[in-house]
Parts: structure tokens; C-alpha cells; sequence
């Protein structure tokens, strides 16, 4: 370590690595201290594909990976700590187009500025429509529905006002934690007024951040309507809010987009990047001999390790059952679809290339809802049963390890689910147990 702070002065590389090492390293242990420590530099790569995904068509491209072990010795006699980092840098296509023009590698792109890329988040949208057919348009677990079997409330972004709308109209989803905070809501006292134009525009001040901004970016990505729970259950009525709860599946599966606020603990925590000044992103990088290199931001799997989001109950099958997603974080933000996942970082999208590394992907439920979606074995046969019935058990059990406020919710808040598996694959659900798979057992 002492050698490389050493080239650092005449090194733009190392100097780059010791700013990497700097930036992240914890504010009470020094870059350099007196154990024994090595930092190494190995090329790392990351699995991506164009079109579907095959054994054949799967490709890799290259990272840098630097991997930083520091080796404590704790006591006379005693085997030392190793205490490990690992780092993250790839490289940008050239600011001049010229260099690497040609070269159909995946590169990355450096991030600036305080607002998410607007134009960009759109693309991927416009891409996923286009490009990825029946996989990501489909609701391939039920009916198509134009009408929807109950009232359908809908936020009207441009009349500021709730409306009833329809499950064919292009709208965007909001998924997020509520938390403690008191917020405003929809009640049968204030429905009427706020159905009116402009309906809840003498009430936006008291609507959450993260609802303000989920309006806020709807109109940016050019869609009309938001379904937000707050806004759209009637908050004091229980039987609309059973309605609503019991078809949650439908609104999730059928909306063009699902908003995530994975950040924060509560509705006032926003959705950062879509205001302006709403992130601060310091992303390293340097120039080496003509080329570009830029520190890596985490992936979204990273990124979301121990979010209070992730731990949520409700939030499973609001992340499960959409056909695509955005996840908003302090970082960056992350597109995710049932096809591909793209970030602001890395030009997956302009090679039409698919980040299939399990590593990279944020799944929640690690794959199983997407075995769920393929399953070819002959329906009625045992073994089909058999392996039906263990893909949902391990849905099952990544489910029950999440949180509910209302401990009554834990089935309305695994329906949409059920739903998806009884009506695809004919298996009766009691209770959320699969009679069928019970009684191939016996």
C-alpha cells in the first residue's frame, strides 16, 4: 500500500486507485496503517447476452476488480484478521466517440449532475415495448382485463385529480414503505372533492415526498396515470379497501411501470434523482493513455442489501408480479424488466445486451417466480406436481421472512401470487397451501 501512494505522485492510475481506496475507506482507520496489507488487481466479468438468454449467446465483458486485504495481527501467537474490500472499474467509451468506436464490448458511462437521465429512463421503457415481445407486455398469468372488476381509482397527473380509470390505460404503480409518518389520504369525507379538477391541488403540501415525487416523475416519463394506495383505497372504508387488497395482483401485473422507493424508512423519503439536487453521486474516475476509467456504482442486488423495502411483506408481490421496474436509489437508478436489467452507469442498453449475472440482478425471490413463468413439464403428471410445488414452497419461504404492521395481511398481501399460480397452472390454493402437491406426497 505504501508503494502505491508512492506511484500515486507520478501515476494518474494510482493515484485514481488511492482516491478509489480514500473515498471508501472508514473515516476512523487510516489508508495506511501499521498491519500488513496488499491490494491486488484482477479483471473480473460480468455475464450478459442479446436477445433471449442461451447457453450459446451468453457473453462476458470485463471489469476491473481490485480487491484490497488487510492482514491484522491480533496478538503474539495469535493468526492474523484478514479484512478485505473489493472495488469495482470498468471502462468508458470516449468522450470523443473516437477510441474504442468500433469495439462491441459493454462500457461504462460516467454520471453527473443531480437529476436522474430522464431521456435515458425513458429509452428503456420505449426498448422493453418494443424489443422484448409477449415476455414483457403480456400478463401472462390471467385474463387481460379492460374494465376492471372493481372501482379502479387512478391519479390524474396532468388534472391533478383521482379518477376512475381502466386497466388498459398506460399507468405507472408506486411501491414503497409507508413507516410511521402521518400522511394525507383518501377518505369517503374528501373523495368527491378530490375527483374534481385539480382535486388534491390545495392539498399537495400535505402529500408524502415519495408521493410527490412518484407524481412528479410520472409526468416525466410521459405516462397520465399513478396508482398509489394512499390515494386510490378509500382509507376509512373497509369494504374498498378488500376490493382493492384482494385484486392487488391486477393492478401490479397490468401497470406499464412499477415506481420503487427502496430508500429511506417511510413515505417522506423520496424517490432520489427526480428532483433536481435530490442525489449526490461522487463517482471517481481518471484518464490513462487515452482511455477512460470510472469506479463502478453498485449493483441493484448491492444496493439494496438490508432495505427496510426489501424486508416489507406487502412489497413482495408488488416487485414480483410488474412487468418492469424502476428502482430509485441514492446512487443511481436501475431498470429492471422480465428480459434485462439496464443502469445509468453501464451502456447494457445501446448493444441491445441483457446483464444476466445473478449477481448483478436484484431478484427477491432469487429466480423462483421465473421458474414459475416456464415450467414445460406436462401439466397432471406427478413430477410436474413435485416440482411445481418445491418452486413455490421456496417463494413461500422468502415471503415469510418479510414484516407486516398487520399480521391479518400475510395472505392478502401473498394473493396476487396465488392468484398467478392457480390460474396458470391449475392448482388449488387453501390457505395458501397447494392441495395437489399434498397429495402427490401420500
Amino acid at each position: 500500500m505504501v508503494d502505491l501512494i508512492t506511484r500515486s505522485r507520478t501515476c494518474s492510475f494510482c493515484d485514481f486507485l488511492v482516491r478509489v481506496l480514500a473515498q471508501n475507506q472508514q473515516s476512523d482507520r487510516p489508508l495506511v496503517r501499521e498491519d500488513s496489507s496488499t491490494l491486488s488487481l484482477r479483471r473480473s466479468r460480468l455475464s450478459w447476452s442479446r436477445g433471449p438468454v442461451t447457453d450459446k449467446n451468453a457473453r462476458s465483458f470485463s471489469r476491473f476488480k481490485v480487491h484490497v486485504a488487510y492482514n491484522r495481527k491480533l496478538s503474539q501467537g495469535i493468526n492474523s484478521r484478514n479484512e478485505r474490500s473489493i472495488y469495482q472499474i470498468q471502462l468508458l467509451r470516449n468522450k470523443n466517440g473516437s477510441l474504442l468506436a468500433k469495439s462491441p464490448g459493454i462500457f461504462g458511462r460516467p454520471l453527473t449532475g443531480t437529476e436522474a437521465n430522464f431521456d435515458l429512463i425513458r429509452c428503456w421503457i420505449t426498448l422493453c415495448k418494443d424489443k422484448h415481445g409477449m415476455r414483457c407486455n403480456a400478463v401472462s398469468w390471467t385474463t387481460m382485463h379492460r374494465s376492471a372488476p372493481f372501482p379502479f381509482r387512478l391519479v390524474d397527473v396532468e388534472s391533478k385529480c383521482i379518477c376512475l380509470g381502466r386497466l388498459d390505460w398506460e399507468y405507472a404503480t408506486l411501491s414503497y414503505v409507508w413507516g410511521n409518518e402521518e400522511m394525507f389520504k383518501t377518505t369517503g369525507h374528501n373523495l368527491q372533492s378530490l375527483q374534481g379538477t385539480e382535486g388534491f391541488e390545495m392539498h399537495y403540501d400535505r402529500l408524502p415526498k415519495t408521493t410527490q415525487d412518484a407524481i412528479l416523475c410520472t409526468k416525466r416519463l410521459g405516462i397520465r396515470y399513478l396508482w398509489v394506495d394512499s390515494l386510490c383505497i378509500i382509507q376509512d372504508d373497509e369494504r374498498d379497501k378488500l376490493h382493492q387488497i384482494q385484486n392487488m395482483g391486477l393492478i401490479y401485473s397490468h401497470a406499464q411501470v412499477t415506481l420503487i422507493a427502496a430508500e429511506g424508512n417511510n413515505a417522506n423519503s423520496g424517490l432520489p434523482g427526480v428532483r433536481p439536487d435530490s442525489r449526490s453521486i461522487n463517482q471517481l474516475s481518471t484518464s490513462v493513455g487515452g482511455l477512460d476509467f470510472a469506479l463502478t456504482l453498485p449493483s441493484p442486488k448491492a444496493a439494496f442489501v438490508g432495505s427496510l423495502w426489501g424486508s416489507r411483506g406487502w412489497t413482495f408481490q408488488e416487485f414480483a408480479l410488474s412487468k418492469r421496474v424502476l428502482f430509485f436509489s441514492r446512487y443511481q437508478v436501475y431498470f429492471q424488466c422480465r428480459s434485462d436489467t439496464w443502469c445509468e452507469d453501464t451502456d447494457f442498453e445501446s448493444r441491445d445486451a441483457s446483464a444476466i449475472d445473478h449477481s448483478y440482478r436484484h431478484d427477491t425471490h432469487d429466480g423462483y417466480l421465473d421458474m414459475l413463468r416456464t415450467l414445460v413439464i406436462p401439466t397432471g403428471t406427478q413430477e410436474y406436481i413435485v416440482t411445481l410445488f418445491k418452486t413455490y414452497t421456496k417463494l413461500v419461504r422468502n415471503y415469510t421472512r418479510r414484516f407486516l404492521s398487520d399480521e391479518t395481511d400475510y395472505l392478502h398481501a401473498f394473493s396476487g401470487i396465488e392468484d398467478m399460480v392457480q390460474s396458470l397452472y391449475g392448482m388449488t390454493l387453501l390457505w395458501g397451501l397447494p392441495i395437489e402437491a399434498s397429495m402427490a406426497f401420500d
